[in-house]
């Protein structure tokens, strides 16, 4: 029960100094970093392989793909519990 407390704590933490730092969306480029891939080209590529667990949106007249902030950091800090 107190990780679960610490473990929520970490992940409101992420998101906030995330959302402060990037905003509420972050762009392609910024997610395919965040997540740890090489490059945009690798991240696309798992995109269209259907292995990125994260739910991207497009956005009229904007070119790439964006996630909500606070689920990247989600998924980062879920990411760091599969160990």
């Amino acid at each position: 029960m107190q990780q679960d407390y610490e473990t929520n704590i970490a992940a409101i933490a992420l998101a906030g100094e995330l959302k402060e730092r990037h905003g509420p969306l972050m762009g392609s480029q910024l997610i395919a970093q965040m997540l740890g891939f090489p490059s945009l080209s690798a991240f696309r590529q798992a995109r269209l392989r259907g292995t990125v667990k994260l739910r991207v949106f497009r956005i009229q007249s904007r070119r790439g793909v964006f996630a909500l902030t606070e689920e990247v950091a989600a998924w980062i800090q879920a990411a760091s519990e599969t160990r």
